[in-house]
C-alpha cells in the first residue's frame, strides 16, 4: 500500500510552486533521457511536436509501438486540443513519455488535457498545461468551466520537472490533478496554479495515492 504524503483539500489552491537544483547535466538531451529512463535506457521515438496534428499523430505512433517503449515528445510551439476522458496513450503498459519544451496546450473543451494510465509514466520537462476556466462559484450547476480534472491519474505514475499546470475549473475533484488508484505524482519543479474545484482545487489524491515535492514550496 502506498502512503499519502500530502492531500491538499479545498476549492481553490494558492500556488504551489517547486523548484530544484538542476546539475548541467540535465540541461541536454542526454542528461534527460538518463534521468527518465534510466542508465543504458534507450529512447524508441522522439517526435518533434509543434500544432494538434502532429501531436495526434506521435499520441498514434505511440499506442501502436506496444508495451515497455521510451518516448520523447518536444514540443516546438503551442496548440490546443480537444476534450477527451479516455487514457491518452491507450492502454499500454510499461511505457514512459518525456514531455519537452517550454510551450503550451490548451483545453478546448470539457475532459482531461492528458490521462496517465495503469503501468505508465509521464514526465514534464516545461510543458504549460493550460485548462478551462469558468465562472468560479463553487456550486453544483456550474455555468462554466470543466467537468473533468486537468490532469488524471489512474494508477501511473507522473513527474513533473518544471512548467505549469494552470486555469482549470472543474465542477468535481482535483483541478490541477487528480491522482487515484495507487497513482503516484511527484513534482521537482513547476507550478500548479489558478486552479478550482468542489475538493481539490490544485492537487487531489484518492485511493492511497501520493503526491511527493521535492524542493522549495511557495
Amino acid at each position: 500500500m502506498k502512503p499519502v504524503h500530502l492531500l491538499l483539500i479545498g476549492a481553490t489552491m494558492a500556488a504551489i510552486s517547486c523548484d530544484k537544483d538542476k546539475d548541467k547535466d540535465n540541461n541536454n538531451d542526454n542528461g534527460a533521457d538518463k534521468e527518465d529512463f534510466g542508465a543504458g535506457a534507450t529512447v524508441d521515438n522522439t517526435f518533434n511536436v509543434g500544432s494538434d496534428t502532429q501531436w495526434n499523430a506521435a499520441v498514434a505512433a505511440i499506442k501502436n509501438g506496444g508495451d515497455d517503449k521510451n518516448y520523447v515528445i518536444n514540443l516546438l510551439g503551442d496548440f490546443s486540443l480537444p476534450w477527451s476522458t479516455e487514457p491518452t496513450f491507450g492502454n499500454l503498459a510499461g511505457i514512459k513519455v518525456s514531455i519537452r519544451g517550454n510551450k503550451k496546450i490548451a483545453l478546448t473543451s470539457n475532459g482531461h488535457l492528458l490521462r496517465v494510465d495503469y503501468d505508465q509514466t509521464v514526465i514534464l520537462r516545461g510543458a504549460i498545461l493550460e485548462g478551462i476556466a469558468g465562472n468560479d462559484v463553487l456550486d453544483v450547476f456550474f455555468i462554466d468551466g470543466n467537468y473533468f480534472s486537468l490532469v488524471r491519474v489512474v494508477a501511473g505514475e507522473l513527474t513533473m520537472h518544471d512548467g505549469e499546470i494552470r486555469n482549470n475549473i472543474t465542477h468535481i475533484w482535483g483541478g490541477g490533478v487528480y491522482v487515484s488508484s495507487c497513482g503516484s505524482f511527484t513534482m521537482t519543479g513547476g507550478t500548479i496554479s489558478e486552479n478550482t474545484a468542489y475538493s481539490g482545487g490544485g492537487v487531489r489524491l484518492d485511493d492511497n495515492s501520493s503526491f511527493t515535492m521535492r524542493g522549495a514550496i511557495c
